[in-house]
């Protein structure tokens, strides 16, 4: 770990604000870190330990990926296995 890095203390409070989703579910957020959870209401800000928005944070990233690699994958389906 670089000296000009600091670790983040996965317990210290953090702000997040859940985001309001656009298709009109109002279902809250659930964040599990290893088995603890915590329940968040869409549009409240609330804080809660930086483990859960890391949490929250990796799991976004990984459905960005997994979105892009869908999305590339329609766009190659029409050429021959043998060219990907």
């Amino acid at each position: 770990m670089s000296e000009n890095k600091k670790k983040l203390d996965p317990e210290e409070l953090v702000e997040f604000t859940a985001p309001v989703d656009l298709t009109g579910t109002r279902r809250d957020i659930l964040l599990s870190v290893n088995g603890e959870t915590v329940r968040v209401k869409r549009g409240a800000t609330v804080r809660l330990p930086r483990k859960f928005l890391e949490a929250w944070d990796n799991a976004n990233a990984q459905a960005m990926a997994a979105q892009a690699a869908m999305e590339l994958a329609q766009e190659r389906s029409g050429v021959p296995a043998s060219a990907l």
